[in-house]
């Protein structure tokens, strides 16, 4: 900038803080000025003030009401709430940090599985020192049988697991391979059993004759009547009566 410039920019500035300095400001007019600011969220709008909601900055009241709620004696903290996966709009506490025990079931829902995701271990390893709660199971070890999909059901065996009253209707159960398990009064309507094998399993109660397919499959178990034992025979299962041999 030039030295005449430089002494224009100068005198200009030098001029306003002059008048600046000669104008003071009115009480009255400080007071109207911080009224209008204190008054702008809450009073009526003019036609020069855009409503928060027009701008999508509305508070929800009613999440607002469910955080402040008092928690009860008898409420459980949110299993989430130690979780990566927990943020203020959680869908199980919805921001209380806690919940009732019919939450959670509502949450899983009725139909549920042993947890392929902790094992019944009730945490997920971060892969550093920290353990969080499982977000499958919610450490109940009991996971929602729509979770399946999400697991590769071949890779290991499932050994001494608890199946019972299990409803895996319409899920994929091929080629996995179930040792020492206890199907009692489970449902598998529609369930595809292609190639899958029960090795020395409980089946009492069970309707695996129901599967949507039996091809390649193998009963090892016991529980099941006669008349369920040919129907899954004739649909291409294998199948071994493990009551008939203790009758031996």
């Amino acid at each position: 900038m030039s030295p005449r410039l430089s002494r224009s920019w100068a005198r200009f500035g030098n001029s306003r803080c002059s008048q600046f300095m000669r104008d003071p400001i009115s009480p009255q007019a400080v007071s109207k000025t911080q009224e209008e600011q204190a008054m702008r969220p809450t009073d009526e709008l003019d036609g020069n003030v855009t409503a928060p909601c027009a701008m999508g900055s509305v508070i929800d009241s009613t999440l607002e009401d469910v955080a402040e709620e008092e928690r009860p004696d008898d409420a459980l903290t949110c299993p989430l709430l130690d979780t990566p996966i927990h943020f203020d709009d959680c869908k199980l506490c919805r921001r209380r940090g806690w919940v009732h025990s019919s939450d959670i079931s509502a949450y899983l829902g009725p139909s549920r599985v042993p947890c392929l995701s902790c094992g019944g271990e009730d945490g997920e390893e971060s892969g550093g020192p920290v353990t969080w709660t499982c977000t499958s199971c919610l450490g109940t070890w009991f996971m929602p049988t729509s979770l399946l999909v999400r697991f590769d059901l071949t890779k290991y065996p499932f050994y001494d697991r608890d199946w019972r009253n299990v409803n895996v209707s319409g899920q994929d159960l091929r080629g996995a391979t179930f040792d020492h398990c206890d199907f009692t009064d489970a449902i598998f309507d529609g369930t595809d059993l292609t190639n899958t094998t029960f090795k020395e399993c409980q089946f009492a109660g069970a309707n695996p004759e129901a599967a949507s397919s039996l091809e390649g499959t193998v009963f090892q178990v016991t529980g099941l009547s006669a008349e369920q034992r040919v129907a899954c025979a004739a649909r291409g299962a294998a199948v071994e009566d493990l009551d008939d041999e203790e009758d031996d």
